[in-house]
């Protein structure tokens, strides 16, 4: 699913009555649609409502303004990772911005999915006990995530997300380098010396 849909099915507009009457201390959960469903007013302009579908790491996150009660954006996250576009619309549903969180990363999440299904066939879109998967664009495009296999195995990976080439591995314990130390410390750029020049007296 992606944000337009799931804004199609859990509301274009915030029902401030239904959230007011049952919720406690500007929180509320309630299940629908076999999700998941929080909401939360933190006291600021706007009111955050997450969408935990059942036995899925994908959470999709809406926020709604305040005084019109429409929708001022939309996000998703995998396990640690914001995922997909983030869009930003203004009061009456025009869309005002969106930025793209996959663009650093050739190696898509869903690569990393399909390779740990085929190689191990575990679902890591299902969100299975000790799974986590984190990703950072910093000091170069990389993904980090764990796992254990079917017998219960502990692993652990970090990925290049560039060419999707292992950097690291550490299977029950057993750790193995596949690049140097030096790829997460990137030479600085060193400064071009001037020609000095002669004053004259």
């Amino acid at each position: 699913m992606n944000n337009d849909i799931i804004v199609a099915m859990f509301g274009y507009k915030f029902n401030k009555h239904y959230f007011e009457f049952n919720q406690k201390d500007g929180e509320l959960e309630y299940r629908d649609m076999n999700s998941t469903i929080r909401i939360i007013d933190y006291g600021d302009s706007l009111y955050h409502k997450t969408i935990c579908p059942d036995s899925c790491a994908t959470e999709y996150r809406i926020l709604y303004y305040k005084d019109s009660l429409t929708v001022a954006l939309t996000l998703a996250r995998f396990y640690d990772m914001y995922v997909g576009p983030i869009n930003r619309y203004d009061r009456r549903g025009n869309l005002i911005g969106t930025k793209n969180t996959d663009a650093p990363f050739n190696y898509s999440k869903d690569d990393v999915v399909n390779w740990v299904k085929e190689k191990y066939d575990v679902d890591l879109y299902k969100k299975p006990k000790w799974a986590l998967m984190s990703r950072s664009p910093t000091p170069f495009p990389h993904y980090m995530l764990r796992f254990l296999d079917k017998n219960g195995t502990p692993i652990v990976y970090s990925i290049d997300a560039r060419d999707g080439s292992l950097i690291f591995q550490n299977i029950d314990g057993v750790k193995t380098k596949f690049k140097d130390d030096s790829i997460w410390y990137p030479k600085k750029k060193e400064k071009k010396k001037g020609v000095p020049t002669r004053h004259r007296k």
